[in-house]
């Protein structure tokens, strides 16, 4: 804790030795050092509150969970929202199911409550992040996305279908809620005959999620910590990787979207770990960096270079082509933009790749043979 807290103690004092110049931009771009903070001291927040109710064994079943992820993503379709509010909508599932013990019985209806409270919160002020951009569905993400759901495909969630729309009162949700109901009831998760979602439990659960929650809603996903780090990146370095930087963001939304199927948020992978993972990952990947700059320390190079080449399914690390000097300046502009040390950002890239590599050998087991 004392390490961490001189960490940031550098940081900050690196923050503010920025010139004038580059502060305005931050600024003006919307990604200043203070909103890093913000965003730290609102997720620490959430975890100290939820702490003493917090218990795995209130964790949704993975599959249930996966499924559930997946339903949502068809709700928010059908009344129109934007795409990265699923990332909004997983937040606010784990962060319930940490606070709460949720009945299986009442899942169809709490996503319901959840789309209420995103179709709601649509309208008022967002967390300020760099301009939206559109990513795909979890129903046309990749192939590798597509075979690790097999489970969940083979147990009947390809069954969870319907038209898009706009409506987003709690009838049309709650009808719309039995389709999980129905899986649920046909996998054995909960007795049959339940009886139909109502209007009303969805506005229950509205008004639970939001206790629960502490009527804290706008909270930073993912996604949003990834934009806004890519953005302090792009500053930072001089738009001179703007592509590249372009092309990180762009590639994130798949690869988030495949870790949160199957890894819940928790204080130990919080959304902001979670992105510094990714896009140590993805800066790697976009040759901004050699492959030893964010190695952790207890690992041979030779054992990084493997494991990271299994996680993106290569035979082959890439290389960095960019001067020493040039390679120093990013790495010191992802210190920056992630609010962590190498050493914490390296940590962050293994887990990362772990998972990914995980999700690869359960997905392409012949490829790693």
């Amino acid at each position: 804790m004392a390490m961490q807290a001189h960490a940031r103690q550098r940081l900050s004092e690196l923050e503010a030795n920025l010139s004038e110049d580059m502060i305005a931009e931050l600024d003006a771009a919307i990604v200043p050092g203070e909103l890093l903070e913000s965003w730290r001291k609102i997720e620490d927040e959430g975890w100290r509150h939820l702490a003493s109710s917090s218990d795995e064994r209130t964790r949704l079943p993975p599959l249930v969970r996966e499924v559930t992820l997946r339903f949502l993503e068809m709700l928010l379709r059908f009344i129109r929202m934007p795409q990265d509010s699923w990332h909004d909508a997983v937040l606010m599932l784990d962060l319930y199911s940490l606070g709460t013990n949720i009945k299986l019985e009442l899942l169809p209806a709490i996503c319901a409550g959840i789309v209420m409270i995103l179709r709601k919160n649509a309208g008022a002020t967002a967390i300020p992040i760099s301009p939206c951009s559109s990513s795909p569905s979890l129903s046309s993400s990749s192939s590798s996305s597509s075979s690790s759901s097999s489970a969940a495909k083979s147990s009947g969630s390809e069954g969870l279908v319907f038209e898009a729309g706009l409506l987003a009162r709690p009838v049309e949700l709650a009808e719309r809620a039995q389709q999980l109901t129905s899986w649920l009831e046909g996998n054995g998760y909960v007795k049959a005959c339940q009886g139909p979602v109502t209007s009303r439990q969805v506005l229950q659960q509205e008004v639970a999620l939001l206790r629960t929650l502490r009527w804290r809603i706008q909270r930073p996903s993912v996604q949003a910590w990834i934009k806004a780090m890519c953005s302090r990146l792009d500053v930072l370095t001089g738009h001179k990787y703007s592509r590249s930087f372009e092309w990180v963001e762009r590639s994130s939304v798949s690869i988030s979207q495949e870790l949160l199927l199957h890894q819940p948020i928790s204080s130990q992978a919080s959304p902001h770990l979670l992105a510094v993972g990714i896009l140590g990952n993805l800066i790697i990947m976009a040759q901004l960096l050699p492959l030893d700059a964010l190695r952790p320390s207890h690992l041979s190079s030779k054992a990084w270079s493997q494991l990271f080449a299994e996680a993106q399914c290569q035979g082959w690390p890439p290389s960095c082509p960019l001067s020493d000097f040039n390679i120093t300046v990013v790495l010191s502009s992802l210190e920056l933009s992630a609010g962590c040390e190498r050493q914490e950002v390296a940590a962050h890239t293994l887990a990362v790749a772990t998972a990914m590599r995980t999700r690869s050998m359960a997905a392409n087991p012949e490829m790693h043979r």
